[in-house]
């Protein structure tokens, strides 16, 4: 996440990751995908009071065993 952060804030200097659809949000979208991450805002952890596009909270992997393990973290909580 951190990465694809400074990567967005490099690129796209005047634009804030603020709303989905800014460029600086789409580029962190698009590389968190490339890294087998999908954006969601469905999980608890994912504040609406922060830039959602920036929070890691706000990503699922795509991989079967990260999934697992993040439904079984989901009971634990």
């Amino acid at each position: 996440m951190a990465g694809c952060r400074t990567e967005a804030e490099r690129f796209y200097p005047t634009y804030q990751a603020v709303h989905p659809d800014d460029p600086s949000s789409r580029y962190i979208i698009g590389c968190m995908a490339n890294k087998g991450y999908d954006f969601t805002v469905s999980p608890s952890d994912c504040d609406s009071k922060r830039s959602l596009p920036s929070q890691a909270e706000c990503y699922r992997s795509r991989g079967s065993v990260a999934q697992m393990l993040e439904s079984v973290r989901g009971v634990t909580k």
